[in-house]
């Protein structure tokens, strides 16, 4: 499960949970006050939590997805939605379960998140038939169980999300945006490099805005030359190597990531010994800091794919028959690529709001560049839905 996918995740349950207790912050508030915008807002995560409930039913039940959404949708009011309404919601449910990208219907965000509230319910009540629990019980569990990321509260269902995930990778013209998009990051990252390069060295900046300046210039060439050497490998069929330079590039994202969070960090970085390095800046101090939402299991993904050698990576490295290690590689570069200039762009906003500069101004027609290139993809790629990452609860 995806960062965002547990964060929706999370908020549906206490949207469920809110709506069971007659709390104001749920989705009956929002349309007893007829804000529209806030209905919309709970449309993904009640979706979510519709979908982990209605899997958790069909194996309660022993039965089928099928046999489960029929179970749930008797449970909904028939007073507002339609039965067409019903069913588009259900269709949705059962293609992101399959791993495979919600087709669109023609039902708006409002309707689909009071059916899905009212389908989450009824699934939930269901299982506390079988299971003789509160129905209040089993939703509030999923508070702990999303934490352990079991395959109970996955969205997909294994099997599904595996043959999805061949098909997209094998689909020419994924595949092709795949491509152009990890081939034009490469020139984002080194065109972002190049401005701050110029920005960092201004006279009239204050000593440590132009090393917070340098520290991010540093870190951006590392991830262009990074993603270069992803894409020139790749090209070369050598994907072995490609993955260990991926896993640098995660590590650029946590680096970036912590500059985004205090401008003294970045002059701390720049200006630390080889020991304050390994000791403040390593990856897994990173990645078990309480106030991101990193995953061991997501870098330790990465470092069995391209860290020290190991049967796994090994079979990469001898040539597998398969689309599926090239997708992963560039989507994966994508994604991290993606994350990490946020956090590039927000150290770099933080740099103007501590100095009073304007660096971040001489960037906008590069980040406009940048999220074309993002949206151009991920308007094509659909296999982002068939691979998401199982996730650990982090160890403190």
């Amino acid at each position: 499960m995806r960062k965002w996918q547990l964060a929706a995740a999370r908020r549906g349950v206490e949207l469920l949970l809110n709506h069971l207790n007659n709390a104001t912050d749920s989705l009956d508030t929002a349309l007893a006050a007829e804000d529209g915008e806030a209905c919309e807002r709970c449309a993904d995560p009640l979706v979510t939590v519709a979908v982990i409930l209605t899997r958790q039913l069909r194996d309660a039940t022993n039965g089928t997805i099928e046999t489960a959404l029929t179970s749930a949708r008797s449970h909904v009011d028939r007073e507002i939605p339609s039965e067409d309404d019903i069913d588009m919601v259900s269709q949705i449910i059962v293609d992101l379960i399959s791993a495979r990208k919600p087709r669109q219907l023609p039902i708006d965000s409002v309707m689909v998140a009071l059916v899905a509230q009212e389908m989450a319910i009824g699934a939930a009540n269901e299982i506390a038939r079988i299971e003789n629990r509160h129905p209040n019980n089993v939703i509030a569990k999923l508070y702990d169980r999303l934490n352990k990321q079991g395959d109970n509260v996955q969205i997909s269902d294994r099997d599904a999300a595996i043959a999805a995930s061949e098909e997209y990778a094998a689909d020419p013209k994924m595949r092709e945006a795949r491509q152009k998009a990890a081939f034009n990051i490469v020139n984002h990252w080194n065109d972002a490099a190049n401005i701050l390069d110029v920005e960092a060295g201004y006279d009239t900046y204050a000593q440590p805005c132009r090393e917070s300046l340098g520290a991010v210039s540093l870190v951006t060439v590392t991830c262009a030359a990074l993603t270069a050497g992803i894409y020139q490998l790749a090209e070369k069929g050598n994907l072995y190597p490609a993955m260990g330079l991926l896993r640098q590039l995660v590590e650029c994202e946590f680096i970036l990531w912590k500059f985004a969070q205090d401008s003294p960090n970045m002059v701390e970085w720049i200006n630390s010994t080889p020991d304050q390095l390994a000791e403040t800046w390593r990856p897994s101090k990173i990645y078990r800091n309480a106030d991101n939402d990193y995953r061991q299991k997501d870098y330790g993904g990465h470092c069995v794919m391209g860290g020290h050698p190991n049967p796994i990576g090994s079979r990469l490295a001898g040539g597998i028959d398969s689309f599926r290690p090239l997708a992963s590689l560039f989507g994966d570069e994508i994604r991290h690529s993606y994350d990490a200039w946020q956090h590039m762009k927000k150290a770099i906003t933080l740099i103007d709001s501590t100095y009073g500069t304007k660096s971040w101004d001489q960037f906008t027609a590069l980040n406009t560049a940048f999220e074309t290139t993002i949206m151009d993809c991920v308007a094509v790629d659909e296999r982002g839905y068939a691979t998401a990452y199982f996730s650990d609860p982090i160890d403190d």
